[in-house]
Order: C-alpha cells, then structure tokens, then sequence
C-alpha cells in the first residue's frame, strides 16, 4: 500500500485550514461557507440544492476520513506488532547472552580444572623422583 500523506492538528483556531489534498474536505467547507451567506431571499430549490450538495460533500468527506481512519490503524497495528515483536526478543536475547556468558564459565572451568589434574600430576611425579633419590643418594656416599 504505497500511501503516502501528511496530518497536521490545529488546536485554538476557529477555522483551521484545510489541506490542499483533502479535496473532499476543502468541498464540504466550501460549501458550509457558501451556506453561509444564503438568506430568505433564496428560492426552496436553491436551499434544496445547496442541501442536497452539503449532503454528498458530507458522505464523501465521511468516506474519506473513514479511509483515513483505517489507514492510521493500519499503522497502529503494525507498530503495536512491532512493540510486541521486540518485547518479546528481550527475554531471547537475554537467554542468549546468558547461555553464552555459561559457556564461557564452563570453558574457563574445564580448562582451570585440566591444569589442576596437570598440577597434581607434575607434584606427585616431583614426589616420587625425590623418594626414588634417597636410596640413590645413600648408595652413592657408598
């Protein structure tokens, strides 16, 4: 839907001005403008008339702020959507990171683990050269 389209809002101004591209609405104001200046003066088919007119700008102007109003929940869905969508990566993201950062403990472990088996296994194998060395020692000064 390639729409593309400007709003403004005018709060305080008896008769804030219509956009240009709301054709229907600048129709229906002229139309209430024109309205305006009749007086008794003008002829029942006149008032019919101009009636009748005010009336079909009226449905044309509704249509199109229906239009409008579809549109702009259109993208009320679509942002909600989105908001929904991201609140409910965070949680994801945070297990991510949090299964990551467990990995990495785990592999600081293992390896902390390795060199401690290592550690053992050099300090007994210390242990036992220097038992073996005594005898050796006493049958040297032989």
């Amino acid at each position: 839907m390639g729409y593309a389209g400007n709003a403004s809002i005018t709060i305080g101004d008896a008769n804030p001005p219509l956009l240009p591209n709301n054709s229907n609405l600048v129709a229906i104001d002229h139309a209430i403008t024109t309205l305006k200046g009749y007086s008794l003066a003008e002829t029942n088919d006149a008032w019919r008339l101009m009636f009748t007119k005010l009336q079909n700008q009226s449905e044309k102007a509704f249509n199109y702020l229906s239009y409008e109003r579809g549109f702009l929940g259109d993208q009320m869905n679509r942002i909600g959507f989105i908001a929904t969508n991201l609140s409910s990566q965070s949680p994801n993201l945070e297990k991510s990171k949090s299964d990551l950062i467990d990995a990495d403990v785990g592999e600081a472990t293992a390896k902390l683990m390795k060199e401690k088996v290592h550690l053992e296994a050099d300090s007994h194998m210390v242990k036992e050269a220097s038992s073996l060395a005594s005898p050796i020692k006493i049958r040297m000064k032989l």
